[in-house]
Formats: C-alpha cells, sequence, structure tokens
C-alpha cells in the first residue's frame, strides 16, 4: 500500500495538470465564437461561456479590489471589479485590468468612441465582490450573480500553459534521453545548461499556477 502512495499522487497530478490543459484549451477556442448578450438573457444561461456585448458607461472606480499573495509576501494577481451599463440598461460586472477604465472610458464615464464592443468570459461572482454587490440597490436590471471577466482569454492562455508545460517538458527529456543527449558528465556544461533551463521553467510552472488559482 505504502508503494501505490506516490503512484497515486502521480496520476492525481497528471489527471489535475490535464483537466487545466482541456479548461484553458476550450477556453480559447470558444473565444472564436461567442453569445451575443442582450436584454431577455441572463448571464447564468452562459455559464463557463463567452458572451458579446456593447458597453456605453461605467462607473468610474472599480467596485472591489483583490489582492492575492502567496504566504502573504509574493504577490500572485489583483483582481478589479467594475460596474458597466450595457446599451440594453443592462449593469453587469466585469473584471479587467487596472488600466480598463482609463483606457475605454472618458472622465464621466462614457465610453470614449460611444460604446464599447466587450468579449468576455462568464463566471459566478463569489468572494469580497458578492458583499458589494449585495449592498447596491438600483433602478435598472443589475446581474448581481455573474460577472464577464475581460481577460478570460489571457487567463485561458495561462490556463493551458500551466496544464500542458510539464507534459511537453517530460516529452522532451525523454526525447533526449532516448537520443543519448543527457548521457553527460553532470558538472559539464552542457548539464549545467540543462538543469538551469529546467529549474527556470519549473519556476515558470509555478508563478502561473499560483497567478491562475487566484484569478479563478
Amino acid at each position: 500500500m505504502k508503494k501505490a502512495g506516490p503512484i497515486i499522487a502521480i496520476v492525481l497530478i497528471l489527471a489535475l495538470l490535464g483537466v487545466a490543459a482541456f479548461v484553458g484549451v476550450r477556453s480559447v477556442y470558444l473565444h472564436k465564437n461567442p453569445h451575443a448578450y442582450g436584454k431577455s438573457d441572463r448571464l447564468s444561461e452562459f455559464k463557463s461561456e463567452w458572451v458579446s456585448t456593447k458597453i456605453v458607461s461605467a462607473y468610474m472606480e472599480p467596485i472591489c479590489v483583490i489582492k492575492h499573495t502567496f504566504s502573504y509576501i509574493i504577490p500572485t494577481g489583483t483582481e478589479y471589479y467594475y460596474m458597466a451599463l450595457t446599451e440594453d440598461n443592462v449593469v453587469i460586472i466585469v473584471r479587467a485590468g487596472k488600466k480598463w477604465l482609463e483606457k475605454n472610458f472618458d472622465a464621466e464615464g462614457n465610453a470614449k468612441n460611444g460604446v464599447l464592443s466587450l468579449n468576455g468570459y462568464v463566471r459566478k461572482l463569489s468572494g469580497d465582490p458578492v458583499v458589494v454587490v449585495g449592498k447596491m440597490n438600483l433602478s435598472v436590471r443589475f446581474e448581481k450573480e455573474y460577472f464577464l471577466d475581460a481577460d478570460g482569454m489571457l487567463n485561458g492562455i495561462l490556463m493551458a500553459v500551466l496544464g500542458l508545460l510539464p507534459f511537453v517538458m517530460g516529452i522532451v527529456c525523454v526525447v533526449l534521453y532516448r537520443s543519448g543527449a543527457l548521457d553527460m558528465e553532470l558538472n559539464s556544461s552542457g548539464a549545467k545548461t540543462f538543469f538551469l533551463i529546467f529549474f527556470v521553467l519549473m519556476l515558470v510552472e509555478i508563478g502561473i499556477m499560483l497567478h491562475v488559482f487566484s484569478m479563478v
């Protein structure tokens, strides 16, 4: 039973990486054909899907900012939640980058080009934003349970890389081993370069993992 422990752990890790790769690739693929989000629709109908909508104005301050850290020291990501009004007079929550408002809206909160076309990945609202949104009462329809992730494409790509990078690294190592390229002295320049690249890729994988998990 003790010998089965490491095998089970490896299988679980590989399964989780496979799920991450699938979710990331699926998100990137679905980005090509977003659903049109209109006044008669509910965001709940499009959970884990892409939707396109047109925004005419936005509240010119984030309604919620969440800073994520690892071990309370290393920053792993910051979430900015905004409140926006669609051309169908529906208020939605958008998660986007720090400069999203400045880039797309004027000082009065109106879209700079009259209307902003937005593609977003629909996610369920959770944590602090739920508390903030729950206290708001508006005279127009307000989508309080779900939000649009404007950076969904980037997050999908990172999720795919998170899941696929270890498999690619493993395949490369197997190919190098079978070709005899790894038959070298541990203190040789080639071995040092190989382990340096491997170490850097591991750090990249860990960094992506911490960031993705903080933004999901």
